[in-house]
């Protein structure tokens, strides 16, 4: 039997997390990695009946390195603020399951439904960032282009997560993740979906804390 994991990195999410838990349970095993929260997120998830690991070291990819130490066939990586519709990943560990390919993808065709700040300077920002990476891995791409390599909800198989070496410590984890993968040989591939408003808390990443360390990761791996 396959087993699925859903691993969800999450700070400062109580309000959000018990329906991304909830939501997403039917899929696999919900482990949830609290990220030092000083809310009750870290209790209120394993009330909620997910494996609750934590991890310190404050940033995102200290916490998704954390959550891959976990071990099943496929993983379902999604962010804990209810960003995403569940449904979505159906199709997503379908086309893994069957092996037609290694990583999906979940393309967030209405990016700024969810984050609705500086949408004209982020629009920008990653016009210039989908450029240089398609640019940069022009090679591994036989062709095709990867046009939300930055989103935090895709599918993976197992193949894909033993061959990470990652190092990131913030909001490059994706960038970082994808990068290797497909330096590693493995086949990508997005299909569309939406994002939510969010429904409560504070939006933690921004083009700042998000835009500069993935130039950095793209222009040196």
């Amino acid at each position: 039997m396959i087993k699925i994991k859903i691993l969800i990195p999450a700070y400062n999410e109580e309000k959000n997390i018990p329906l991304v838990i909830q939501s997403y349970a039917k899929y696999g095993e919900v482990v949830v990695c609290d990220n030092g929260s000083t809310d009750k997120t870290g209790y209120i998830s394993k009330k909620s009946g997910a494996k609750v690991v934590f991890e310190g070291c404050r940033g995102k990819g200290h916490t998704v390195r954390r959550l891959l130490k976990e071990s099943a066939d496929i993983y379902v990586l999604v962010d804990g603020d209810d960003a995403f519709y569940p449904s979505d990943c159906e199709k997503m560990i379908q086309l893994v399951r069957e092996g037609s390919v290694d990583m999906v993808i979940g393309k967030r065709v209405n990016i700024n439904q969810h984050n609705n700040n500086s949408i004209f300077l982020r629009g920008i920002f990653l016009k210039m960032l989908l450029f240089l990476f398609n640019l940069k891995f022009k090679k591994y791409l036989s062709g095709k282009e990867i046009t939300d390599f930055m989103s935090g909800y895709r599918v993976f198989n197992n193949k894909v997560r033993t061959m990470q070496q990652i190092k990131s410590n913030g909001f490059d984890i994706e960038t970082e993740i994808t990068i290797q993968t497909l330096k590693g040989g493995f086949s990508i591939t997005e299909i569309p979906v939406k994002v939510k408003p969010r429904g409560s808390g504070v939006q933690k990443s921004n083009i700042f804390n998000v835009g500069f360390p993935v130039i950095k990761r793209i222009l040196f791996s």
